[in-house]
């Protein structure tokens, strides 16, 4: 079944919001870069010494590692890092929000028109939401505080990821090659956390762009979701692909979530897309296990349940409700 035009229409923003994504990613991981240098050498440094301190017979306890002077410099040195990484990613992402918004708004007049051109009729006039309207949204978080106040607790998370990593490496009597590789690792956390808050974020301003301009145009009636046809797509998404939502409703979606919106127009006919549970059923037996888990398909296919049942609406502070998908003990 070919898509129809709304759908190809939406697929093509989607693409341009990732390519704006992948360069904004690209960048921020190479300011990250420099940054993991300039602590590889406190790193490796606080490693060796705790080594010695171990080769000499001494017991190195939790408490005496978090008084050593070095442990106490790598941390000073993480802090001033990763404010330093904040700022600059915190303003970042917030322009990228911004570009987003005005992609949303885009995407979401050209969804309209689509579904006009698609069913033969000639546009009404409709209401078009102007970009200032929504640009209030650039800056904030998905629980409504400043961007900023998010990604600021990034440092305290490091600590604490840093330390654990210490204790154990201790405790387990790793080399100072593992213990280092280790805590550079759990030294990436500012990073990777950027990563996922700006692409959460900006998908959500997208969206929110979008729902806000089918909402003003006063010939959008409702919305259904549209989920990718993706063997990384999550299943409860896929399962709720084609669901339908009240304007009034913002989307339910996890974190990095990638769904979009399709309008339903009054008075024009929706067109039909092949659904996630269509296309699912076109996958082979041992892709669908590997998007299910090995125990859930196994279930599924002993009991035939409706896959509805793997949709659970979770609710969480920071990101407000979202799609999982319900874990086997559950079912």
């Amino acid at each position: 079944m070919p898509d129809p035009l709304v759908v190809r229409v939406l697929a093509d923003y989607r693409r341009q919001l990732q390519d704006t994504e992948s360069a904004q990613f690209r960048d921020m991981a190479a300011r990250w870069s420099a940054v993991q240098d300039r602590l590889t050498v406190q790193i490796d440094s606080l490693a060796a010494e705790i080594d010695a301190l171990r080769q000499a017979g001494e017991t190195v306890t939790r408490g005496r590692l978090l008084r050593m002077d070095r442990y106490q410099a790598l941390l000073a040195q993480v802090d001033a890092e990763t404010t330093r990484f904040d700022r600059l990613t915190t303003g970042q992402i917030v322009s990228a929000q911004s570009d987003a918004i005005g992609l949303g708004l885009e995407a979401a007049a050209a969804a309209i028109d689509a579904g006009y051109q698609q069913a033969g009729r000639v546009a009404v006039d409709w209401n078009r939401l102007p970009r200032r309207a929504v640009q209030t949204m650039a800056g904030l978080a998905s629980d409504g505080s400043p961007l900023a106040a998010l990604i600021a607790q990034s440092y305290p998370l490091t600590v604490q990821a840093l330390t654990d990593t210490l204790v154990q490496a201790v405790g387990l009597g790793w080399n100072p090659k593992k213990t280092a590789a280790a805590m550079r690792q759990a030294a990436d956390l500012p990073l990777n956390r950027a990563l996922r808050i700006a692409r959460t974020e900006q998908l959500r301003a997208y969206r929110e762009a979008t729902r806000e301009q089918y909402a003003e145009s006063g010939v959008v009636t409702a919305y259904r979701r549209l989920a990718a046809k993706s063997l990384r797509t999550c299943p409860a998404c896929l399962f709720a692909d084609g669901k339908i939502y009240q304007l009034d409703e913002p989307l339910d979606e996890h974190v990095s979530g990638r769904c979009q919106l399709i309008p339903i127009i009054d008075g024009v006919s929706e067109r039909r897309w092949q659904t996630g549970r269509e296309w699912f059923a076109t996958l082979p037996a041992e892709q669908q296990s590997a998007m299910l888990g090995p125990g859930v398909y196994e279930k599924w296919k002993r009991e035939r349940f409706d896959l509805d049942r793997l949709i659970t609406v979770r609710e969480d502070a920071t990101w407000g409700n979202s799609l999982q998908v319900t874990p086997l003990s559950a079912l």
